[in-house]
């Protein structure tokens, strides 16, 4: 058994020690592992529809699709950048047979990036089709995240706070309108 002593100190100065007690977990056993070199996967969402696909967000290296139906993951498509307003991608998300990609390097600390949002249809995982991106006019440090209800989508794109769009026509992104939230909440 491990044991962690957490201690807390107030305004006023007073301590706290809360002590827990719990075994160690189990170590997990490597299912299998995928080199992406030279692309830096940001993020991976496995197929929604229970498809033995796997998207991953490579950054500079695009939209990477691979397919894990056996013990040996193999990489059976990729949506370059060249295809995405030359952005790189960093997150992404899936609604049925849609991804949404969030675009733009965050990794500057100055805004050197555009942010941008892209409509990749995976009906066919192993043919991905970009059927539309946008890209702000101005430079926003990039983006970070993307959700969407089917109808709209929700870009987290860095100092511009959170963008919305209508994406009920998948051929064409619709800005509606930029949130931003206080930054000392």
């Amino acid at each position: 058994m491990n044991t962690v002593r957490w201690i807390g100190i107030t305004t006023a100065q007073a301590s706290l020690v809360l002590t827990t007690t719990y075994a160690a977990p189990a170590e997990l056993p490597l299912a299998w592992e995928f080199d992406t070199r030279p692309h830096l996967p940001i993020a991976a969402i496995a197929d929604q529809r229970q498809r033995p696909y796997l998207y991953v967000a490579l950054k500079s290296g695009g939209l990477g699709v691979l397919d894990i139906s056996t013990a040996t993951p193999r990489d059976v498509a990729n949506v370059g950048i060249d295809r995405l307003k030359q952005m790189d991608v960093m997150n992404l998300s899936q609604n049925g047979q849609i991804l949404l990609l969030a675009l733009g390097g965050h990794f500057a600390a100055s805004g050197t990036k555009h942010a941008g949002l892209a409509i990749v249809s995976v009906s066919d995982p192993r043919r991905p089709k970009v059927l539309s991106a946008w890209r702000s006019d101005q430079k926003l440090q990039g983006s970070a995240a993307v959700v969407s209800d089917g109808g709209f989508a929700h870009l987290g794109a860095m100092s511009a706070g959170v963008m919305i769009f209508d994406i009920t026509d998948h051929s064409r992104i619709g800005l509606l309108s930029t949130i931003q939230p206080n930054i000392d909440f």
